[in-house]
C-alpha cells in the first residue's frame, strides 16, 4: 500500500536501516485515523523484507499479522491493561524465528497507567540486540516522559485533502465531488474517509440532512429523528451536522462557495435557521458539548432532540 504523504518518514528509516542506524524504539503519533497502523506495518515490512509494496510472502505474513517476528498489541481500552503489557513483553524478548531482527508493535502508549508504565520502561532501556519497538499513540503529551526520552518520535499528519481527494479518486474509483466531499469531511484522515465509505454514506448524509431541511422549515419530526438515530451512528449524524453548519457560518461571513464541504448542497444551505452568526456558533458548540458527552450518554435521542429544535429559531 503505498503511505501517500509521508515521504519524509519513509526517507527516514530508508536512510537509517541503509547506515545500520536503526533504533531500538520509535514513537509513532498522530491523531485518530491518520494511519499509524498502516505506517507501522508497511515500515515493518521494510525492515523485513527491504522492499516497498512487494507480495513476497514476508510482507504478505506481516500484513496477515501471522509473521512470526512481528507481534501487534492493538486495544481501546480507557487504560491499557497490565496483562497486555506483560504479552507485550513476552513477545518481545522471544528471538526471531525466520530472520535477524523481531519486531513488537504496541498500541495506546498515551493510555497506559503508571505501573504499566513502568512494566513497558524496563524493556525500553534494556531491549535485546535483535528488537526493534513500535509505541502508537494519539496524544504524545500523554506519554510519561521517562519513555518519550528513550524513543524517537515520528508524527503521522493527516493528508492534505487534495491528496486524500487523489487517492479516493484512484484506489477507490470514487467520482471527484463526492472524493471531495469525502476528503473534507474526514479533514485529510485516511481512517475517517474508509470508515465513511463502509457506510451507506450518500444516503445517511440525505436522510440527516432532509430531515434538517423539514426541521428548519416545519419542526421537527420526533419518529424521524429515532428512525435516523437507530440506524445511524450518532457520531456521524454529529458530523454531518457540524458541517453543515460550518457551511452555513462561512457563507454568512461571506466566503466562497468553493470552501464549503457540502458544495453540491449551496442552495439549499442559504435557506437554511438560523440566520444570526451568534445562533449558528452557539448551535455548533451545542454540538462539541455533545459530542464529549455522547460516549457516557444513557439517552442521546435528547441531545439530538435539542440541536435539531435548534435549527428552527432564527
Amino acid at each position: 500500500m503505498e503511505l501517500i504523504g509521508q515521504e519524509n518518514n519513509i526517507k527516514y528509516f530508508e536512510n537509517a536501516i541503509k547506515n545500520g542506524m536503526l533504533h531500538h524504539c520509535y514513537l509513532i503519533h498522530g491523531t485518530k485515523g491518520t494511519g499509524k497502523k498502516t505506517f507501522t506495518k508497511e515500515i515493518a515490512k521494510y525492515i523485513l523484507c527491504g522492499n516497498w509494496n512487494c507480495n513476497c510472502r514476508t510482507c504478505n505474513n506481516i500484513q496477515r499479522e501471522i509473521h512470526p517476528d512481528v507481534n501487534f498489541f492493538y486495544n481501546d481500552d480507557a487504560i491499557v491493561k497490565l496483562e497486555t503489557v506483560d504479552q507485550f513483553k513476552k513477545a518481545a524478548i522471544y528471538s526471531p524465528l525466520e530472520g535477524e531482527r523481531k519486531i513488537v508493535v504496541l498500541e495506546g502508549v498515551d493510555r497506559l497507567n503508571t505501573q504499566g508504565a513502568n512494566k513497558l520502561l524496563t524493556l525500553i532501556e534494556e531491549p535485546p540486540l535483535y528488537l526493534t519497538i513500535f509505541l502508537l499513540c494519539e496524544n504524545i503529551a500523554n506519554v510519561i516522559k521517562t519513555i518519550r526520552s528513550r524513543a524517537i518520535p515520528i508524527k503521522i499528519n493527516p493528508l492534505t485533502i487534495q491528496d486524500l481527494k487523489e487517492f479516493l479518486c484512484k484506489q477507490k474509483e470514487i467520482e471527484p465531488l463526492k472524493a471531495e466531499i469525502i476528503a473534507k469531511f474526514s479533514e485529510g484522515s485516511m481512517g475517517k474517509a474508509l470508515k465513511y465509505l463502509e457506510t451507506d454514506f450518500w444516503t445517511i448524509r440525505d436522510n440527516v440532512y432532509n430531515l434538517v431541511w423539514e426541521t428548519s422549515e416545519k419542526g421537527l419530526d420526533y419518529v424521524k429523528l429515532n428512525k435516523i438515530l437507530a440506524n445511524i451512528e450518532p457520531s456521524l449524524v454529529l458530523d454531518l451536522i457540524e458541517f453543515l453548519l460550518r457551511d452555513l457560518l462561512y457563507l454568512k461571513v461571506g466566503q466562497n462557495k468553493d470552501i464549503l464541504v457540502n458544495k453540491d448542497y449551496y442552495d439549499k444551505i442559504l435557506l437554511l435557521r438560523p440566520s444570526n452568526i451568534s445562533k449558528i456558533e452557539e448551535i455548533l458548540n451545542k454540538v462539541k458539548i455533545i459530542r464529549n458527552t455522547l460516549k457516557n450518554s444513557i439517552n442521546p435521542m435528547l441531545n439530538f432532540e435539542v440541536i435539531f429544535n435548534s435549527l428552527q429559531e432564527e
